[in-house]
């Protein structure tokens, strides 16, 4: 057993998350932004092919989770239910585990002090065997409309990202995951001119709105368009 907080315990999810070969589950009521999140999980799930993901969360507050970045994480094959009342925090890497104070959020990661319990195989049977009985309670999440998207983001700028009880210093710096053309927000201003304005990747981040995939003409849309881009 290994007990770490802060930026340690940030690493060690993270480090896990990025080099998983099988089964990725995660119980958290709060899920952050897209960006934050897949920094956080890495590549795995959206490469390594037949992985068992599961998430479970909290959605019977509309501002709890990110719905963007539930439609991803269903979109790359993870199992997402909902269980009210929620509080439990565990990450399950293969046959190994963290218990841990720590939402799937970027402010979690970065700014709170968060701790944690590192369970090895040997060790993990208990904690896995909580998070199949809750998930097992769970009700299934499908994927979000637009519709009900832009109706979250008018009442929560910031879905999932508490900003109550944080630091103003920075222990850790999620590692910036490039999601090529999966999943991302757009929202478009100006006149004709901006409007073929290329954006590259998620480099570009305005106001929460992430820009999407770097295209030859650029994004074509009406001024203050608002759209949602999946699997382009």
């Amino acid at each position: 057993m290994e007990t770490l907080h802060r930026q340690f315990l940030s690493k060690k999810i993270v480090d896990k998350c990025s080099s998983v070969s099988n089964t990725l589950w995660i119980c958290s009521p709060y899920v952050g932004g897209i960006q934050s999140v897949s920094g956080i999980l890495g590549k795995q799930y959206r490469t390594r092919k037949g992985m068992n993901l599961k998430l479970l969360v909290d959605i019977s507050n509309p501002s709890n989770c990110d719905y963007i970045t539930l439609n991803h994480l269903i979109d790359f094959g993870f199992e997402v239910r909902s269980l009210t009342g929620l509080h439990a925090k565990i990450y399950v890497f293969d046959n190994e585990c963290m218990v841990t104070s720590a939402n799937l959020t970027g402010r979690a990661f970065t700014k709170k002090s968060e701790a944690g319990v590192f369970l090895k195989s040997n060790e993990a049977k208990d904690a896995i065997s909580i998070f199949e009985t809750f998930f097992k309670d769970g009700k299934r999440v499908k994927r979000f409309s637009e519709k009900q998207i832009r109706e979250q983001r008018r009442k929560t700028p910031h879905p999932g990202e508490q900003k109550s009880g944080e630091t103003t210093e920075q222990f850790y710096d999620i590692p910036n995951e490039n999601i090529g053309d999966y999943a991302a927000w757009l929202k478009i201003e100006g006149d004709s001119k901006d409007r073929k304005y290329i954006f590259d990747n998620l480099d570009f981040v305005n106001d929460g709105y992430h820009g999407c995939k770097r295209s030859k003409n650029g994004p074509r849309l009406r001024r203050n368009d608002i759209v949602i881009l999946s699997r382009l």
